[in-house]
């Protein structure tokens, strides 16, 4: 069984603006005449309607299920979800103790690991403040749950709230759930997902032809850089690194270099990028900024300012600064896993 974490998600709102989605999806369903509604016209909650959204790259199968109290309405859960689509079902509660269950969905991460997904709620024929609606939820390789304690996730579904978010570092994959009440029913809605960008790749390119580039300054916000960065680019010709993801907020840093241009003054170039770790749902939001000047105006770089720069800017940049007349563009995409920087120097 997958040991818990604390609750991380790399976009809250947007991942729980999808779960309200579901959580809608699952009303309207609760309140239609569909034959897998148990006793709409209740006052308390005697069922869980539940929708579960799948934003991983692949199909997700129905691995297992747990009743604590009720039972499926139907004959099965569904069998498999598709990427993009959600799946629903509706769990029947006990009179005394409401709906009560949890199911695990297994799939595939965007690195084509076996994962799965778990999902238990609490559902209490009366849903109050001594006595609420509960969900938790957790996700991490698909061997965790071959045997699964299902006394430790009762224990841990019993303190829970009515939302939940986990992401699972070592698989890159998300889930999050939100359960609210809804006349004679609880709805409830999930998502279960992976992320798609795990570091940023940079080429900086010097354009000049005959000022060498050194590095004077590196800065993380999130992420870390695999290994050093270069230590100097040569005229008419690039260095590269790799910034390896923080894997809760994605690679966020950003490096300065400085050359001699003339006898009396050295320049300064300044790359900064932001690329999230997203999730085929949400994509990240990749972002760059340049900046260049004196070498003495970054002597003590004021990386706040720098951040609220690159927060406001898109994929491209660039920038020539009318004293030094130092250039300085860069652009960063999406490729598969990876964000690319390309940024030039002149």
């Amino acid at each position: 069984m997958a040991s818990r974490q604390a609750s991380i998600s790399r976009n809250d709102h947007d991942e729980k603006e999808i779960v309200l989605a579901m959580v809608e999806k699952s009303k309207s369903i609760g309140k239609s005449k569909s034959k897998n509604v148990v006793n709409k016209q209740s006052l308390a909650q005697n069922s869980a309607v539940v929708t579960i959204n799948n934003t991983t790259t692949g199909l997700i199968n129905f691995n297992q299920s747990y009743d604590w109290a009720g039972s499926i309405v139907g004959d099965t859960y569904p069998v498999g979800i598709f990427s993009g689509k959600p799946g629903t079902f509706t769990h029947a509660g006990q009179t005394k103790d409401g709906s009560q269950g949890a199911v695990v969905y297994s799939g595939n991460n965007k690195q084509g690991i076996p994962c799965g997904w778990l999902l238990a709620w609490i559902a209490p024929t009366n849903n109050s403040t001594t006595t609420p609606n509960r969900v938790y939820v957790e996700c991490g390789p698909v061997a965790n749950y071959d045997i699964i304690n299902w006394i430790a996730i009762k224990s841990k579904l019993n303190v829970a709230n009515d939302y939940d978010n986990y992401f699972d570092p070592a698989t890159q994959t998300t889930i999050a759930a939100q359960l609210t009440p809804s006349g004679g029913f609880a709805a409830l809605g999930a998502n279960f997902g992976a992320i798609v960008q795990n570091c940023a790749s940079a080429v900086m390119n010097n354009d000049s032809k005959s000022i060498t580039m050194v590095l004077y300054q590196s800065y993380d916000w999130y992420g870390s850089v695999s290994g050093p960065y270069p230590y100097g680019i040569t005229p008419s010709n690039y260095s590269q690194f790799v910034h390896r993801a923080d894997l809760t907020n994605g690679s966020k840093g950003a490096v300065v270099y400085y050359g001699t241009i003339n006898p009396t003054t050295e320049g300064a170039w300044l790359l900064a990028w932001s690329a999230p770790t997203g999730t085929d749902s949400i994509p990240p939001n990749n972002q760059v900024y340049v900046e260049t000047g004196k070498k003495e105006e970054y002597k003590n770089t004021n990386w706040t300012q720098i951040q609220e720069k690159l927060d406001k800017c898109s994929s491209n940049s660039n920038y020539k600064d009318p004293i030094t007349g130092c250039f300085a563009s860069a652009e960063i995409y999406r490729n598969n896993n990876t964000a690319v920087v390309v940024a030039h120097f002149n």
